[in-house]
């Protein structure tokens, strides 16, 4: 499964994550130009569905802001949940989690 995100910098335009592999890839242009070893939720498996699942979100984000306290290694904030996020967790009764 594959997590991509938009616009990251001028340098990169793109980052696809292969959560299986548990690899970050940057692109620019459709050009690879760097590639990551990362660490992801517990369950590399299926999407994200509550809070708490231990799954990483699959779909298109942005990435909107660092995590300066996070006790990860240059960790990045993502735009999850989006509307599609949030109403199928709705849906469930459940919440989608964050952060």
């Amino acid at each position: 499964m594959l997590i991509s995100f938009r616009r990251l910098s001028e340098r990169t335009d793109k980052i696809v994550i292969e959560k299986t592999a548990r690899k970050l890839t940057l692109l620019q242009q459709g050009k690879v130009i760097a590639a990551y070893h990362v660490s992801l939720g517990s369950e590399s498996k299926g999407k994200k569905v509550k809070q708490g699942d231990g799954r990483t979100p699959e779909g298109t984000y942005v990435i909107n802001g660092r995590n300066e306290n996070s006790k990860f290694y240059k960790s990045l904030r993502i735009s999850y949940p989006n509307a599609e996020d949030r109403a199928r967790a709705q849906k469930l009764g459940v919440s989608p989690g964050g952060d």
